[in-house]
């Protein structure tokens, strides 16, 4: 089948918990190096202590940060090859009527706002380094509009796509390939943040497979993505539902 090119190489990760968590442990198991950047300190604290494993607090939504962060980056474990934002924040308002603007700018900040800047920059980096892979988190919410009490976060993960296929247009001639993949219910913390006994016992019946996925169950076809097995994909969104938006 061929060497899937990822050992060796330097992932940049977003989200220290949840999906990143096991994005990055996926990853050192296929041997690359892996940055994540959380700005929890706790999280980032809790990363296993590894020589091929570096973790940074991080504010995503200071914007004006960025350009110092990636020096950081880089002077850490090197160039930047792969880049996965996972990182992300929900506010459920199961009474629309009861969502605020403060609601909103907490989800459109870290789920739109830093996904569009980070990769913008990451991106370049990549350009000016002959090349690389990215891979954004979107959500089935991003296509249906959410469930109850998710119509900002699916707005936000929507945009997330828009975002994808933009940069991916932008970045294919330059050697930077952007997919994304559009995960159903998995079980993270994320997912049951905010639920109430009623929304969380229906999570499973969104499946097809009537089951909530498990956070490796993306983070393998997100190391798909990233490899040399989809060299020629680039701006293309992955669902990874369980079989919820059969399209």
């Amino acid at each position: 089948m061929g060497d899937s090119g990822l050992a060796g190489r330097h992932l940049l990760v977003t989200g220290a918990g949840g999906l990143g968590q096991v994005v990055a442990a996926e990853a050192l198991e296929l041997g690359l190096r892996v940055t994540v950047l959380d700005r929890d300190e706790a999280a980032v604290a809790a990363l296993p202590t590894t020589e091929a494993l570096r973790g940074l607090v991080a504010d995503l939504t200071d914007i004006g940060s960025f350009g110092r962060l990636l020096d950081g980056v880089v002077a850490g474990l090197g160039p930047v090859d792969a880049f996965v934002a996972t990182a992300a924040v929900i506010r459920r308002q199961h009474d629309v009527r009861e969502v605020t603007e403060a609601d909103w700018h907490f989800q459109v900040e870290v789920n739109q706002k830093a996904v569009y800047f980070l990769t913008r920059d990451v991106a370049e980096h990549m350009k000016s380094n002959g090349g690389g892979a990215i891979v954004l988190v979107s959500s089935a919410a991003g296509v249906t509009g959410g469930v109850q009490g998710t119509t900002v976060y699916g707005s936000t993960k929507a945009a997330v796509l828009a975002t994808m296929h933009g940069f991916a247009r932008l970045y294919a001639g330059a050697g930077v390939r952007i997919n994304a993949v559009v995960p159903g219910t998995i079980d993270t913390p994320m997912l049951w943040v905010g639920q109430t006994g009623e929304t969380a016992a229906a999570a499973a019946s969104l499946s097809g497979m009537g089951r909530v996925g498990q956070p490796v169950e993306i983070a393998r076809p997100i190391l798909f993505l990233l490899s040399d097995w989809a060299s020629f994909v680039t701006g293309t969104s992955l669902d990874v539902d369980g079989g919820w938006l059969y399209r």
